[in-house]
């Protein structure tokens, strides 16, 4: 009997988009961070410190985009809003 689980573990879509977006905002404004106290022990691209801007605005967008595709749509079993 093969029998499907009504519950998947899986994540929809655009969990995974949000995630990644989240962990790339993340990892952008830390490699910022970082460029501001010292100095990157790796070579970034030029548009890195011409564009700074840009970086900021990509970093900040990522993590606000992430942090609203994470929360649960309206009516959902989970919100609670």
């Amino acid at each position: 009997m093969n029998q499907e689980n009504p519950i998947s573990s899986e994540k929809p879509i655009f969990q995974k988009i949000a995630g990644m977006l989240l962990w790339g905002g993340a990892f952008i404004c830390l490699l910022l961070t970082i460029d501001s106290l010292d100095s990157l022990p790796i070579s970034m691209p030029r548009s890195w410190y011409v564009n700074r801007e840009f970086w900021v605005g990509l970093g900040v967008a990522s993590l606000v985009g992430g942090f609203l595709l994470q929360r649960p749509p309206k009516g959902d079993e989970y919100d609670t809003t």
